[in-house]
């Protein structure tokens, strides 16, 4: 277990030091501090009784690892994908709604034919 933590420990703060800075540093701390917030809220929200779904790093109890993944790992892994979106920039289907912009709007051809119009009130 320590051994695979700690080479993910590694991989992911190489990664975090070696790719080019990309957003802002008060961007990249608050990134830290959401999925930080996210990740411990998430594990202890599916960790409550009745059903206790699991116990994080195999105890019950707080330890060290649940510290070091809280506020390492998940934040490193939330930022990493962040960096990905941003970078590839994904289109259709995984294109999100931004804030602030609109949709372009379709221009109306004035064609008479009526095979080419579509018959949905959105074009």
């Amino acid at each position: 277990m320590l051994s695979l933590f700690a080479t993910l420990f590694l991989i992911l703060g190489l990664l975090f030091f070696l790719l080019p800075k990309r957003f802002p540093t008060s961007v990249t701390v608050l990134l830290f501090l959401f999925n930080a917030f996210f990740g411990t809220t998430a594990d202890h929200v599916i960790a409550l009784e009745p059903f206790d779904l699991y116990d994080t790093g195999g105890s019950p109890q707080y330890d060290f690892f649940d510290l070091l993944i809280y506020t390492i790992i998940y934040p490193l892994m939330g930022y990493l994908f962040a960096y990905t979106y941003d970078k590839w920039q994904f289109r259709g289907s995984y294109q999100t709604v931004q804030a602030g912009r609109s949709p372009t709007p379709r221009s109306r051809t004035s064609s008479s034919s009526s095979s080419t119009r579509c018959s949905c009130s959105l074009c």
